[in-house]
């Protein structure tokens, strides 16, 4: 979403050093480990003309956008977007770090491009921790009340207070919240958590558990099955094409402007990082049945090739807004091609154009751009090619050469022209030194929105610990011939020109950094005949920025005369922007008085009326643990003129999301208090996610398996052999059991590689699956097959305390203690201890290492020999014996 502010009715010519201004929201981001982080940038217009912007985000390896922002921002003269970042940090985030964000803008017009950051770093947890001992909880209709168990250790030097919440759709033993666990140092505890209910819903569901203490919060996942005999792989052996739908109603209230569209979008997975993926958004429908054009786009993609068909929607020197086709090839990492050709659907014109991304060695990026049209309805046609080189001469120094070359021909008088550009962006960065040079000269001829424009800007900076002085040097002009006469007079024509330099001097030191700056200014519009505003201005940034607070204060005063208007009198005008945010609270203000625009002094000369905008508004945010509710309310006053009647809008905007629903609404309502009855508006947007099977063939296919004791050895199912009832199979890592009959299902599974494991078969002894513990079905149709079941050899053993056992502590229990046997070929086979501490295994002919972890029990208990070797190839079974023994305390005893 983004949110754009209306900031000067007037402020067509804003000047300013920079011809856009950026800022963030927060400079600095800390976020928890887990957590998503949020912050926003503004970019404020500060040029005279409407500006295009391209941005992007860079952000560290495996660091994920949560939403989605447009790459193109088009921003009014005096207007500024507000544009919402909610960043999702990698998993393997380094704790205590900083990293930096940064943000690339482009400016559309001059090819220029600018980045901006802000730091996050990770908290980091203190020394304690908190673990599942088994992740993985089976329920069969055998378990009365199943259980998991969470174990918490605190390896800090003072007592630690632990607090646990559970969240899941299970009924559980312990309450959602208020369970308090209190530690000493180097002591450990374990929670015996009952699952009260069973699901009944899915096969599988999850525990959240949120363990917090000083320094941070663990979060764990219990995953619980309810095992049966047959699992779904998908839920239809059909694949599901993902459709998201959003209606979108807007001036609900209003009679004259109400207006609502529907938008839809879809991803058919091909496998392979292949889709299919499409969007569709109906044309605005209003009251007076006005239609507004509607968005139809189809497109493949993978990894080196991607196509769309439909609805195109680009900018390349011109808005590129139609219908067409686009076709790119990604070749690795180093190139990237694009073509593409559309049917223009402002105006009648046509567009064939060629992008081109070449990365040269590590330092060096070539970037081309063409784009031919024809405008069949004034007969002109246009072709031009834009080049950038980019080059990294040094770690502290770039530059990017650029040049463009054109031709345009109007049919009617049969007459062709040339254009060209050229210019180049410098940057050298040092701890002493800041260097920006950047200049771009587009002919008059050369076509697009930056025909006959000029561009040159230049700023340097030098550095002494937190201060810093400079002086920069600005000159913006575009003076383009156009046709005329129905396009058979070309006309050179003035636009503009503006001209600032002076000098700055700031200073950052840590969460303040102010700057202020004088310049000299000229600036005209529309014709040369007109009277030039020339003057002097002074600007004042402030910025303050800490956890929960945020200040900004841009103040300027302008000094200036329009040419010989009342004898070139001197008028003093101000601007002032404030923001400020504690907290959920924030507080915006923008006032402007006098002849800060070149407009305003037009204004003032037609009219004798001082320029005077204000706008301030006061705005409140609350949202629930899960942020699935957010309300936002904000009352702003407004007035853009003297004359214009004052504006008090209240506005509160409702955002609620919809898990189980898959889904969402947004409610926006405002009314200006001063005329309620006027001019009330509501506006409301619904979304929602729907799986649709595609029954066109089936995609998916089944495995049944059929599991017996095979008392003869001839692999047949014979006439009083016994069926294996509620037998535990894992297949591609998903548990199936197997009924009373003997059978178990794997149901709408992916064609290939299946591997079936019947190690995890506990609850039979002295039985083992005839072909091994491990079998691979190749899956491409429907399969049934029978498993026999062979007599096998057997390891059995317990767990027991020792007798010299003595400790105030209760002993842990012995239920639920994990014990491994790995044979000769490295293979692993696992069982799980009783209430009486009692395991087996069934086995094949086989050396075998029995092994316990050692720290399993904590650290105050051991056992005795944790690791034991058995040969089953001359004995059919074997007994052991695991005893745990308590750690004997260290003395050290100092010679006198």
């Amino acid at each position: 979403m983004i949110i754009s502010m209306g900031l000067s009715a007037f402020g067509q010519n804003r000047i300013s050093n920079e011809k856009y201004q950026l800022t963030f929201l927060k400079d600095s981001l800390k976020i928890n480990a887990g957590q998503f982080g949020f912050n926003s940038f503004t970019v404020f217009n500060s040029s005279n003309t409407k500006m295009s912007l391209s941005v992007k985000l860079g952000m560290p390896q495996g660091w994920n956008l949560v939403n989605q922002i447009e790459p193109l921002l088009e921003i009014e003269a005096g207007q500024s977007i507000t544009v919402p970042l909610r960043i999702a940090p990698s998993t393997n985030s380094i704790g205590n770090i900083i990293y930096p964000v940064t943000l690339y803008v482009t400016n559309n017009f001059t090819n220029n491009e600018e980045s901006y950051k802000f730091l996050t770093k990770i908290s980091q947890l203190i020394k304690w921790n908190a673990t599942l001992p088994n992740q993985i909880l089976n329920i069969t209709k055998e378990d009365t009340i199943p259980k998991f168990s969470l174990k918490i250790s605190n390896g800090g030097n003072k007592k630690e207070l632990f607090l646990v919440d559970f969240k899941s759709d299970l009924r559980l033993s312990h309450s959602s919240s208020g369970t308090q666990v209190l530690l000493a140092p180097g002591r450990d505890t374990t929670l015996q958590v009952f699952i009260r209910s069973k699901s009944k819903i899915s096969t599988s569901s999850y525990v959240y558990i949120d363990i917090t203490s000083r320094g941070g919060v663990k979060q764990l996942q219990q995953q619980v099955f309810f095992i049966s005999d047959t699992y779904f792989a998908h839920p239809s052996k059909y694949a599901n094409l993902t459709l998201n739908t959003s209606f979108f109603g807007l001036n609900l209230l209003l009679n004259n402007s109400r207006f609502g569209y529907f938008e839809t979008d879809g991803v058919y997975d091909l496998g392979k990082n292949r889709n299919f993926n499409f969007r569709y958004r109906s044309g605005a429908v209003s009251l007076d049945d006005n239609f507004s054009p509607t968005f139809r786009q189809f497109n493949y993609f993978s990894t080196k090739f991607q196509a769309s068909v439909g609805s195109q929607i680009d900018f390349m020197n011109y808005q590129i807004d139609g219908n067409g086709i686009n076709l790119t090839f990604q070749n690795s990492n180093f190139q990237k091609t694009e073509l593409f050709g559309v049917k223009s659907r402002i105006g009648n014109v046509d567009m064939i154009g060629f992008r081109n991304d070449l990365m040269i060695g590590k330092t060096t990026n070539m970037k081309s751009n063409a784009l031919f049209v024809r405008d069949n309805k004034f007969e002109t046609t246009n072709f031009f090619g834009m080049h950038n080189l980019f080059l990294r001469i040094s770690n502290n120094q770039r530059l990017v050469l650029i040049g463009g070359y054109s031709t345009e021909k109007a049919i009617k008088i049969g007459e062709l022209q040339s254009g060209y550009s050229y210019g180049y962006r410098y940057e050298a960065n040092t701890k002493a030194i800041n260097i920006k040079s950047n200049y771009v000269y587009y002919s008059p001829f050369f076509p697009g929105i930056t025909r006959g424009l000029l561009i040159t800007e230049h700023e340097a900076r030098a550095y002494a610990g937190k201060l810093y002085f400079g002086a920069f040097a600005d000159k913006n002009n575009r003076q383009p011939i156009i046709y005329t006469q129905e396009n058979t007079v070309a006309n050179e024509v003035f636009q503009f020109s503006n001209q600032s330099f002076g000098g700055k001097i700031g200073f950052g030191f840590r969460a303040t950094s102010m700057d202020f700056s004088v310049s000299k200014i000229t600036l005209l519009q529309d014709s040369l005949s007109n009277p030039k505003m020339e003057g002097y201005k002074g600007s004042l940034n402030y910025n303050y920025s800490r956890k929960n607070l945020n200040n900004s204060v841009n103040l300027s005063l302008t000094r200036s005369s329009l040419g010989d208007f009342e004898n070139g009198k001197q008028y003093n005008a101000i601007n002032v922007f404030a923001n400020s945010r504690y907290k959920k609270l924030g507080l915006m203000a923008t006032y402007e008085y006098g002849p800060n625009y070149y407009f305003d002094f037009i204004y003032l000369k037609n009219t004798g009326i001082y320029s005077e905008r204000k706008n301030f508004s006061l705005f409140y945010e609350a949202k629930n643990y899960n942020s699935n509710f957010i309300n936002r309310m904000s009352l702003g006053y407004m007035q853009f003129f003297k004359a214009a009647d004052p504006i008090l809008l209240l506005r509160n905007d409702i955002n609620l999301n919809i898990p189980k629903i898959r889904g969402g609404l947004n409610i926006v309502a405002a009314f200006d208090v001063l005329r309620p009855k006027s001019s009330p508006n509501l506006s409301l947007v619904f979304k929602r996610t729907f799986n649709v099977p595609m029954a066109i063939a089936p995609k998916y296919h089944s495995i049944r398996l059929f599991l017996f004791k095979d008392e003869n050895g001839n692999e047949i199912f014979d006439k009083g052999e016994e069926p294996i009832e509620n037998a535990n199979l894992v297949i591609n890592g998903n548990n199936v059991l197997t009924n009373k009959n003997g059978f178990a299902s794997y149901k709408n599974s992916d064609k290939g590689e299946h591997i079936v494991d019947y190690r995890n078969v506990r609850n039979l002894k002295g039985w083992i699956a005839s072909k091994g513990v491990r079998d691979t079905i190749m899956l491409s149709g429907n399969v049934n097959i029978g498993v026999p079941f062979k007599k096998s050899k057997m390891i059995s053993g317990r767990v027991v305390f020792n007798k010299e056992y003595a400790t105030d502590a209760p002993p842990p229990s012995l239920n639920g203690v994990l014990v491994v046997a790995v044979n000769r070929k490295g293979e692993i086979f696992k069982a799980i201890t009783d209430f009486q501490g009692e395991f087996f295994f069934n086995l094949n002919d086989d050396i075998y290492n029995i092994q316990i972890p050692d720290n399993i029990f904590g650290e105050t208990l051991l056992i005795e020999k944790s690791i034991k070797t058995v040969d089953l190839r001359n004995a059919s079974s074997s007994n052991l014996e695991f005893k745990i023994l308590q750690k004997k305390r260290k003395i050290n005893i100092k010679k006198q």
